[in-house]
C-alpha cells in the first residue's frame, strides 16, 4: 500500500511540468459581497474563479480582489456559511478591471444547493436528472444530531434502526432495503467493507461532515453495483474561510445517564487561497442505559475519540490536490457487570476498533478553458477490532472456558485506486458531460473468534469500467445514460449495470423524473447479518450453499417535482415512487443436518426473489428565517415465497420494515441571535422476529407486531454575537429528544433475553445542553 501510494504521487508531479504557463494583458475583478436583506457587508465570505485557483476572502468591509485574471469568459462564486451559494458570469476585458456589487441570500432555496453525488459533478441539486437529498450542516444542529448517523433520520425513504440491544449495533434503511443494499461513500470513494458497516457510521462526528448526499434507487454508472436501495455520500468539510469552533455537549439520558461529547474545530487558508487546511478532534463518553431495571443494558456504554484533517494545495493554476486523513477509536459495551472483565458477566458484547481513513485527491485540468479534466484518486480505511460476544450464562450452564475464549480479532483493509476522464462539449444533439473512468477495489477481511472454532479469510478484488453521459439534449431536457461493468472475483462473468435517469422541466416550476438501474450483490462470508446472528449469543458457524450465486435487481423510480422559488424564499412539493425487484435475494437457512446441541449452522442461499414498492411524499417551505419540510414514505416488502425469519414462523414480508414511516422539521430564526427547533420521527407498525426457548426469555419463536412511535425533538439556540453583524460568538442550546418518550417498554429481560428484539426509536426522552464558540 505504502508502494502504492508513493507511485500515485510520483505520476501526479510528473504531469506538472505540462502545467507552467504565463499570460499577458492580466485584468483584475474587485467588489463588495452584502446581505441581500439588510445591505451590511458580509466578512470572510469566499469568492472564486471555477475552474481556476484564483480567488478572495472579503474583508470586514465585505470587500475583495482579484488579480492576474486573463481575459475571458468566467463564472465568479461567492460564498458564505448561512447564505445561498451565488454564480455569476462575466467577462473580462484585456488590462479590464471590474467593479462589482454581489448580494447574498438566506440559505433556505433548496434548488440552489450544490451536489456531486447524481453525476461525480458539480451541478445545483435542481438541474439533476437523479433525486439527490441533502443533510447539511444545518440540518444536523437543528436536530443536535451527534453523528452521521442520528442525522440520517430526516430524509424521504430513509430509516435508522436499532439491531441489538447489547451492542448498540445500528443501520440504514433505504427504500424499505436493509444496510447491505446501500452503498455508503466517503468523498465519493467507496471504502465501506462489510464490517465496516457494522458500525461505521457512528465514527463520523457532526464536527467533520460538511453535507451528506443521499440518492435512492441506482441512479449514477459511476457508482458501484451494490448500491440498490440508494447512495449515501458523507462530504467531509474542507477549509474556505479562516475559522475557529469548539462546542460541548451534554445529555441526559432518560433524566439520569450522561451522554457527554466535545469537539474542536479549525480551519486555515492562505492568503493567496494557494492552500487550506482543516483539522478536527472529536470526544463522546456515554454511560451504560438499562431501560427496566434488569441490570442488562439497553443502550451499550460508549467512548469515541476521533480526529483528522482535509487540505488542499493548487500546484498550479491547472492542477490541484487534495489530502484526507481521519483516524477514529471507539470502545463499546453492552451487557451486564460492568465493573467485571467481559468474560465474566453473564452476557456481555463489546467492541474495540481503530479506523485510520486516508485519501489523496488529484484534479488536473488539461485545456486552458477548463472543460477536460483527469482525476485520479486513492482511498483506503483500514480497521482493527477486537471484540467479545458471550458470557456465562445462567448459573445451571456456566462454561468458565467457553466464556473466557469468546474473544474475537478482526483486520479489515479497504482500498479503492481510480481514474476519471471528464471532457465538456457541444453537438450531437445538445451539450454533454462525458465522463469514462476506471476503477480498482480490494477489501482484505480476517476474523476469528475461538470460542466457536470459526475463522473467516476474505478477500475481494473488483475491476471496474464506467462511462457516463450527463446529456443537455435542449434548455428542458436532461438524460443522465451510462453502464458500468465490473470484474468479480467471487462472480464467474462480467457483470454489465445499465443505467439511464431522465429529467424533464415542463416548466419553470413543475419538473419530472424517471430512472432505471441494474444492480448485483456478490456472494461474501462476512456480512452484516452475520453480527446480528452473533448478536444473539449463541454459537454458530455460516457457510454458503455450493451452488450461491450473485443477487441482482432491477430498479424503477419516478418522481414529480413542483417547486416555487422567488428572491430568498421557496416553497415546494416533491412525489416520488419506487419498484425494485431482487432475483435470487441471499436469504439464510437453518441447517439442521449439520447442527449439534452446541452449534447452530446457517447456510445462505439464493430465495426465489423479492419485491419492494412505494412511494414518498415531500413537502418544504423555506425562507432565510423560517425552514419546514416534512416528508412520508409509504411501502411494502414482500418475498416471493415464504421465508423463515426465525426457527419455525414463516412468512412472505420482508421483517423490521414498517409500512409507513416519516419525519419533520421545523426551524425558526426569530431573530439574529435567537433560533427554535422543533424536528420529529414516526415510525409505523412493523413485524419483528422473537426469539424464544426453554432458556430464553419466552418460551417460543413469535413475530411480534410492534406499536407505531412518534418521537418529537426540540432544540432553542441563542448567539451571543460579537458584533451586531457577526455570525461569530457564543451560542448556548437547551433541548430535549423524544419529549413524548416515545420507546419500546417489551424489552426482554435478564440473561436469557433476545438482543436482536429492540425496535423504535434509539433512545428514550433525553435532555442536553449545549454551548458553541465559533469566530
Amino acid at each position: 500500500m505504502k508502494l502504492l501510494y508513493l507511485n500515485v504521487l510520483l505520476m501526479f508531479f510528473l504531469l506538472n511540468p505540462i502545467l507552467g504557463h504565463a499570460f499577458d494583458d492580466a485584468g483584475s475583478i474587485k467588489g463588495k459581497v452584502i446581505d441581500e436583506a439588510s445591505k451590511n457587508p458580509i466578512e470572510s465570505a469566499s469568492v472564486i474563479l471555477l475552474g481556476t485557483r484564483l480567488g478572495a476572502q472579503t474583508t470586514d468591509d465585505g470587500l475583495f480582489a482579484i488579480s492576474g485574471v486573463e481575459p475571458g469568459e468566467y463564472v465568479l462564486q461567492v460564498q458564505y456559511v448561512g447564505y445561498d451559494i451565488k454564480k455569476k458570469t462575466v467577462f473580462l476585458k484585456a488590462g479590464e478591471t471590474l467593479d462589482l456589487q454581489l448580494e447574498l441570500s438566506g440559505a433556505a432555496v433548496m434548488s440552489k444547493q450544490i451536489v456531486v453525488t447524481g453525476t461525480r459533478t458539480e451541478k445545483f441539486k435542481r438541474d439533476v436528472p437523479v433525486i439527490v437529498n441533502v443533510v447539511d450542516a444545518k440540518m444536523i444542529d437543528a436536530t443536535q444530531s451527534l453523528n452521521l448517523l442520528e442525522g440520517l433520520s430526516y430524509q424521504p425513504g430513509v430509516r435508522i434502526e436499532n439491531n441489538c440491544q447489547n451492542c448498540g449495533f445500528s443501520q440504514v434503511r433505504m427504500n424499505g432495503l436493509e444496510g447491505k443494499y446501500s452503498q455508503v461513500l466517503v468523498n465519493s470513494r467507496p471504502v465501506f467493507s462489510a464490517l465496516a458497516g457494522v458500525y461505521g457510521l457512528e465514527h463520523f462526528p457532526s464536527i467533520m461532515i460538511d453535507r451528506v448526499e443521499v440518492m435512492r434507487g441506482g441512479g449514477s454508472s459511476v457508482y458501484g453495483g451494490n448500491a440498490i436501495a440508494g447512495t449515501i455520500n458523507i462530504i467531509t468539510k474542507e477549509p474556505t474561510t479562516n475559522s475557529f469552533e469548539f462546542a460541548t455537549n451534554t445529555g441526559f439520558i432518560d433524566g439520569k445517564i450522561p451522554d457527554n461529547q466535545i469537539s474542536l474545530a479549525s480551519s486555515v487558508v492562505a492568503d493567496n487561497r494557494d492552500a487550506g487546511m482543516f483539522l478536527f478532534g472529536n470526544y463522546r463518553n456515554r454511560n451504560a442505559f438499562d431501560a427496566n431495571g434488569d441490570d442488562f443494558s439497553e443502550l451499550s456504554e460508549l467512548e469515541d475519540i476521533s480526529a483528522g484533517m482535509h487540505g488542499f494545495y493548487n500546484i498550479s493554476e491547472f492542477s490541484k490536490i487534495k489530502p484526507e486523513f481521519h483516524v477514529s477509536y471507539e470502545n463499546r459495551r453492552g451487557g451486564n457487570k460492568f465493573d467485571k472483565f467481559m468474560h465474566q458477566a453473564d452476557v456481555a458484547e463489546g467492541t474495540k476498533h481503530v479506523s485510520l481513513n486516508g485519501s489523496v485527491d488529484y484534479n488536473l485540468y488539461l485545456t486552458e478553458d477548463y472543460k477536460q479534466r483527469l482525476n485520479l484518486y486513492i482511498s483506503n480505511r483500514q480497521t482493527f477490532r477486537d471484540s467479545y460476544y458471550g458470557g456465562l450464562g445462567s448459573t445451571d450452564t456456566t462454561d468458565i472456558v467457553a466464556a473466557a475464549n469468546a474473544y474475537g480479532r478482526s483486520e479489515d483493509l479497504s482500498a479503492v485506486i481510480g481514474a476519471q476522464y471528464s471532457t465538456a462539449f457541444e453537438g450531437f444533439g445538445g451539450k454533454h458531460e462525458l465522463i469514462v473512468g476506471s476503477e480498482f477495489k480490494y477489501n482484505e477481511l480476517e476474523d476469528s473468534q475461538p470460542a466457536i472454532d470459526r475463522s473467516i479469510f476474505q478477500v475481494i478484488r473488483e475491476q471496474a469500467l464506467f462511462v457516463q453521459d450527463d446529456w443537455d439534449i435542449n434548455d428542458n431536457i436532461c438524460l443522465l445514460i451510462g453502464a458500468r461493468l465490473d470484474n468479480h472475483n467471487l462472480i464467474d462473468n462480467v457483470i454489465i449495470n445499465p443505467r439511464v435517469s431522465v429529467l424533464g422541466k415542463l416548466t419553470s416550476e413543475f419538473q419530472i423524473r424517471g430512472n432505471v438501474a441494474t444492480g448485483f450483490r456478490a456472494p461474501q462470508t462476512f456480512d452484516e447479518d452475520l453480527h446480528i446472528l452473533s448478536a444473539e449469543g449463541v454459537r454458530w458457524i455460516y457457510t454458503n450453499a455450493e451452488d450461491l450465486k450473485e443477487e441482482r435487481s432491477v430498479s424503477l423510480s419516478g418522481s414529480l417535482d413542483y417547486t416555487v422559488s422567488s428572491i430568498g424564499s421557496e416553497w415546494g412539493v416533491t412525489l416520488e415512487g419506487f419498484y425494485t425487484k431482487l432475483n435470487d435475494a441471499f436469504s439464510q437457512e437453518f441447517n439442521e443436518a449439520a447442527s449439534t446441541d452446541d452449534l447452530e449452522v446457517y447456510e445462505r442461499v439464493n430465495s426465489s426473489g423479492a419485491t419492494v414498492m412505494g412511494g414518498s411524499l415531500e413537502a418544504r417551505y423555506l425562507t432565510p428565517y423560517l425552514q419546514v419540510q416534512v416528508g412520508a414514505t409509504a411501502q411494502s416488502g414482500k418475498y416471493k415465497e415464504d421465508q423463515e425469519p426465525i426457527d419455525g414462523i414463516f412468512t412472505d414480508e420482508i421483517t423490521r420494515t414498517p409500512s409507513l414511516y416519516g419525519y419533520f422539521t421545523i426551524s425558526n430564526q426569530f431573530t439574529s441571535q435567537l433560533n427554535v427547533s422543533l424536528s420529529g420521527v414516526y415510525t409505523g407498525s412493523m413485524k419483528v422476529p422473537h426469539e424464544g426457548g426453554d432458556e430464553l426469555f419466552i418460551a417460543e419463536n413469535v413475530l411480534e407486531e410492534t406499536d407505531p412511535f412518534f418521537e418529537l425533538n426540540t432544540k432553542v439556540s441563542y448567539l451571543f454575537a460579537t458584533s451586531n453583524d457577526s455570525q461569530s460568538g457564543l451560542t448556548l442550546s437547551v433541548g430535549m429528544q423524544n419529549i413524548l418518550n416515545s420507546y419500546q417498554d417489551d424489552f426482554d429481560k435478564t440473561a436469557g433475553r433476545d438482543p436482536a428484539y429492540i425496535y423504535g426509536p434509539t433512545r428514550p426522552r433525553t435532555f442536553f445542553v449545549g454551548t458553541a464558540i465559533k469566530f
